[in-house]
């Protein structure tokens, strides 16, 4: 905040950050859009992911690359993990480690789900 010390602007973001969770357990949710052909027709899938987390997310991804390496399944050089991971190994092992709650696939668009905000009655 605008003329805080860094240690106060630090402690405020702290308690909004608690206020914001209000109880509830902390999570990341990640809604996903995939529009393209699949067998010859326009197709839209829509994926939600709900971890526990984005720490606790980014950690499993740099261990399951990390993991990559040493099995020299990664070629020489600088690569986005996205690129270079088989995508159903890497998707099964990220729920195997308890970092993704949830994991649902569906037909259609993101608009297509539930239009609710959070903590509306």
């Amino acid at each position: 905040a605008p003329g805080l010390a860094p240690e106060a602007g630090a402690r405020l973001l702290r308690e909004a950050s608690q206020l914001d969770l209000s109880g509830q357990p902390r999570f990341v949710l990640h809604l996903l859009q995939l529009d393209g052909l699949y067998q010859g027709r326009q197709t839209t899938r829509t994926i939600v992911l709900r971890g526990s987390g984005n720490a606790a997310l980014t950690g499993v991804m740099a261990a399951l690359t990390v993991a990559a390496v040493a099995r020299d399944a990664v070629p020489p050089g600088s690569h986005f993990a996205a690129n270079i991971l088989d995508p159903d190994a890497t998707i099964d092992r990220l729920v195997l480690s308890g970092a993704v709650d949830v994991l649902t696939e569906t037909d259609g668009p993101i608009s297509a789900l539930a239009d609710c905000e959070e903590g509306t009655l």
